[in-house]
């Protein structure tokens, strides 16, 4: 992406975790590709902001879409989410990375289930535990005003907040421990893709895609930054995974 639009002396905030998710993906998801956008879902400009859009898909994963949002030092956000092929009942890979103003900073990352039966947990989620224990004494609680963790959580979310904002040594590529943490939640959920049998059944792939479809609706319902989003950009845009 470059440079921040308010110029070289402001930097991309979350820049090396989206370059590292990209890059990624690339090596790990066979036959991944882009998918068009039209131009006005591509790049959305104003009020000194710009939101970048990108969609991939690949053989294994239905599509995963990128977001990064530049408001300068005014704000920053980085999104993403995966979502498997419905051949695997996979959760869905869920990456928030947002800054407001100079000081605030909350980090989300999360492999975020289909349903909280306690045996779809333990098979999907247990493996993070080991990694989230590193970083569990700085995570918080989300606000129940906008969600509600039992519903699309698991119990290793990463859930980071911080008031130094691009100072904030757990963020620094690449010794902060949430860097470290990200990088392995990204790379125990692309080799469970990788290595995840999948089930034909039309009735099993129906109930992974109500699922998927289930998350987007309760996501679109409650997540704040729509509103932040509306702020900038009116109330007009329709954003590609609409």
């Amino acid at each position: 992406m470059g440079s921040s639009i308010e110029g070289p002396d402001v930097n991309l905030l979350y820049g090396a975790y989206m370059d590292h998710f990209w890059v990624t993906l690339k090596e790990k998801v066979p036959g991944l590709r882009a998918v068009d956008l039209l131009p006005e879902y591509r790049v959305q400009k104003a009020r000194k902001a710009r939101v970048h859009n990108w969609l991939l898909s690949g053989d294994r994963v239905r599509r995963v879409r990128f977001t990064y949002f530049d408001g300068g030092a005014a704000g920053q956000a980085f999104n993403s989410l995966l979502y498997p092929d419905p051949k695997y009942d996979l959760p869905l890979l869920g990456i928030d990375l947002l800054s407001f103003g100079s000081n605030k900073i909350l980090c989300v990352v999360d492999f975020q289930p289909l349903t909280q039966e306690p045996e779809y947990l333990e098979r999907h989620t247990s493996m993070l535990a080991p990694v989230y224990e590193r970083i569990r004494e700085k995570c918080g609680h989300m606000s129940s005003k906008f969600f509600d963790e039992t519903q699309f959580f698991s119990k290793y979310l990463v859930f980071y907040r911080s008031s130094l904002g691009a100072k904030e040594p757990t963020l620094h590529v690449p010794t902060g421990r949430l860097w470290e943490v990200y990088l392995e939640y990204v790379d125990i959920y692309l080799k469970a893709l990788n290595n995840a049998e999948g089930n034909e059944d039309p009735d099993a792939m129906a109930y992974v895609q109500s699922r998927q479809d289930a998350y987007d609706q309760y996501n679109a319902e409650r997540d704040p930054a729509i509103k932040l989003f509306n702020t900038y950009f009116g109330t007009e845009v329709i954003y590609p995974w609409n």
